[in-house]
């Protein structure tokens, strides 16, 4: 099946994960990462996390106000909010919404101050041969594993803007997705 390249919708790069939501209820999550950029001059790049509820939105960082810009080295960032005990749904990654490049690596996520053990339903080192657990997509934003350039490991999560098509993964979902990470206006439930 071939599909059409984006033409609509918010410019930026969005990798985005579910967390599960019986090992967060009831906890603080410490979410955090390494970031590295090259020439960032508008927009930034940062970690995002998002808590909902039968009512909407319960908890949202998407460190629109402090990403990381310009450029810099990897340096470490960090996220910090309450999961609801009623909480319906989780979704968090890692985005990129200005010029330049964006390299993410050695993403953690501690509840109550313990670090999170399992890790089989993504790889937040991206030491896979793919994107593992993690849905890709952006309009007009090309996202890959990267072996140049990497915090830990042998490779991290370069995303950039692109010239002529666009990426994209899974159409049906795509803006659903987007809109998990700009704001607390949608729900991001599947």
């Amino acid at each position: 099946m071939k599909v059409a390249p984006q033409t609509q919708g918010p410019a930026f790069g969005i990798a985005t994960a579910r967390f599960p939501i019986e090992a967060a209820a009831g906890k603080r999550v410490r979410y955090s990462g390494y970031i590295k950029t090259t020439g960032i001059t508008r927009g930034s790049a940062g970690l995002w996390w998002r808590v909902d509820g039968q009512q909407g939105v319960l908890a949202f960082d998407n460190m629109h106000d402090r990403g990381a810009t310009g450029t810099t080295d990897w340096k470490r960032y960090e996220i910090d909010l309450p999961v609801a005990a009623d909480v319906t749904n989780i979704n968090f990654g890692v985005i990129h919404s200005g010029d330049g490049s964006a390299w993410f690596d050695g993403l953690d996520v501690s509840l109550d101050g313990k670090p999170y053990e399992d890790k089989t339903s993504f790889d937040l080192d991206f030491e896979s041969s793919s994107i593992a657990g993690f849905y890709t997509g952006g309009n007009g934003y090309q996202i890959t594993l990267d072996k140049a350039s990497f915090h830990s490991g042998n490779q991290s999560l370069l995303m950039r803007p692109q010239h002529g098509p666009k990426h994209q993964m899974d159409p049906g979902s795509k803006s659903k997705r987007e809109d998990c990470a700009v704001g607390p206006q949608r729900s991001c439930r599947d």
